[in-house]
């Protein structure tokens, strides 16, 4: 996508009444790959034109970081290049925010967090949560979604309910309905699933990212 094709899909959302963007570009090394290292200024400065973007058609803007291929969960290192990062975007007036830990293994990979934790769900609630809690500290009015590592389907498995026994109440969890790109989600599938979730579901309409 081109920076100004993400500038027309914020008004046309504001059409259809969809209410959040998240920017999460797989291609963006800054996003996934090179999750760590700082974004360049120039295009740090193409985000700031896309947040004035969402503001002008009331659309949330959610800036979005996926460092499950490489994190460790117990790493303090790595939970301050995460805040670092955040904090960085928040200066173009950015409040909402995800981590992602989509299409990655479903183990732990890292020996430190084997030792520390019993399961991937738990390292990356307790991940997920001090930072949430860190920018809390820093900034007001954050607002924090997470994209689970097992995040379609009905028939959820246990990393699902130990995460959501063991992330904040306050963080939101995201779900693409009954496969990656759903054609529908029926009002049980999403109801079943909203309370797995302690009703802290968010849709994740997947299909633009194709």
């Amino acid at each position: 996508w081109t920076w100004s094709n993400r500038r027309y899909i914020l008004g046309f959302m504001a059409r259809v009444k969809m209410n959040a963007y998240i920017y999460a570009p797989k291609n963006d090394p800054y996003h996934r790959e090179k999750w760590r290292a700082k974004y360049p200024q120039a295009t740090l400065g193409e985000i700031k034109a896309l947040v004035r973007s969402a503001e002008k058609y009331g659309v949330r803007f959610f800036f979005a970081v996926s460092p499950g291929l490489s994190v460790k969960y117990s790493s303090k290192l790595d939970e301050d290049y995460l805040v670092d990062k955040f904090l960085r975007v928040a200066r173009l007036g950015v409040r909402s925010f995800a981590v992602f830990y989509d299409d990655i293994s479903l183990k732990l990979i890292h020996d430190e967090d084997k030792e520390r934790y019993s399961s991937l769900a738990e390292a990356q609630a307790d991940f997920t949560n001090t930072v949430y809690r860190r920018l809390r500290e820093e900034l007001q009015d954050v607002e924090m979604l997470l994209c689970p590592t097992e995040y379609k389907g009905t028939g959820l498995s246990e990393y699902f309910s130990t995460l959501v026994e063991n992330l904040d109440k306050r963080i939101g969890i995201m779900w693409t309905g009954p496969q990656t790109c759903s054609r529908e989600i029926t009002y049980s599938d999403a109801a079943r699933v909203r309370e797995r979730s302690k009703g802290r579901l968010f849709i994740w309409d997947n299909y633009p990212v194709n």
